[in-house]
């Protein structure tokens, strides 16, 4: 049997489409956002400085002439850890609130033709080219766009194991991962 192709309209290519309808919780965008942590720009090095501060500050010195520039890189790696961990514990909120996309309801369909995004009535069609790559685990799947952005889809989004399974396969057909 042959593969059905791209918007042939056939029953094939209609039952490789799911549709799913969700709004974003707390805990998927919080997921999200931890999953690309490190990859936003500077963490790693804000990261390592402020590692490098702390050891600094802790290391032992033998005369003790320097106490106090010990003192001062301590108390700034620290002050750097503790920023980027209320980073890791309040960026989800802080996301929550300032953007609205975050608080909205979704309706997307998953087919062979692309992603149809569904609001207030009106529909539109994005070809699967618009994402770079695409990484799913038992909790969901996100969808990276070439700018870096991203669109988690949430497991729970998914009404049985078999739509879940044709998203995975669209999935698979579809984006790099």
């Amino acid at each position: 049997m042959d593969a059905p192709k791209e918007g042939d309209g056939s029953p094939e290519a209609a039952a490789r489409a799911v549709t799913v309808r969700f709004a974003y919780a707390r805990d998927d965008l919080a997921r999200a956002i931890r999953a690309n942590f490190f990859a936003q720009p500077g963490i790693r090095f804000n990261t390592f400085v402020s590692v490098c501060l702390v050891a600094i500050g802790l290391w032992p010195r033998g005369d003790g002439a320097s106490g106090g520039l010990a003192l001062a890189s301590l108390i700034a790696g620290a002050s750097f850890m503790a920023l980027l961990l209320a980073m890791w514990f309040f960026s989800p909120d802080i996301a929550m609130w300032r953007e609205p996309k975050y608080r909205q309801s979704y309706d997307l369909t998953f087919s062979d033709a692309g992603v149809t995004f569904r609001k207030n009535g009106a529909g539109s069609t994005l070809p699967w080219s618009i994402y770079s790559r695409a990484v799913a685990d038992g909790d969901g799947c996100l969808l990276y766009h070439r700018d870096g952005s991203w669109v988690l889809v949430p497991g729970r989004a998914f009404a049985s194991s078999g739509d879940r399974a044709i998203f995975e396969a669209l999935i698979a057909g579809h984006v790099p991962r």
